[in-house]
């Protein structure tokens, strides 16, 4: 049997780990496109885009919240 952690129990979980809502500025630079992506159930998640140089690769990372 696998052992549970603190962490696992939603109660807590949901207190550590939580959505941050971000105010989007007017005047955000043109270089950067702001990301929107529906990952179904009615949840959004997004970020934002910092374009490049085209000669420069592009990293896309991935993160959790803390985790």
């Amino acid at each position: 049997m696998e052992k549970k952690l603190l962490i696992d129990n939603p109660a807590v979980s949901n207190i550590v780990f939580y959505p941050r809502k971000i105010a989007i500025p007017n005047d955000l630079n043109p270089n950067i496109d702001i990301l929107r992506l529906n990952i179904g159930n009615g949840i959004e998640i997004g970020g934002f885009f910092y374009k490049n140089d085209a000669k420069n690769p592009t990293i896309l990372l991935f993160h959790g919240n803390g985790e």
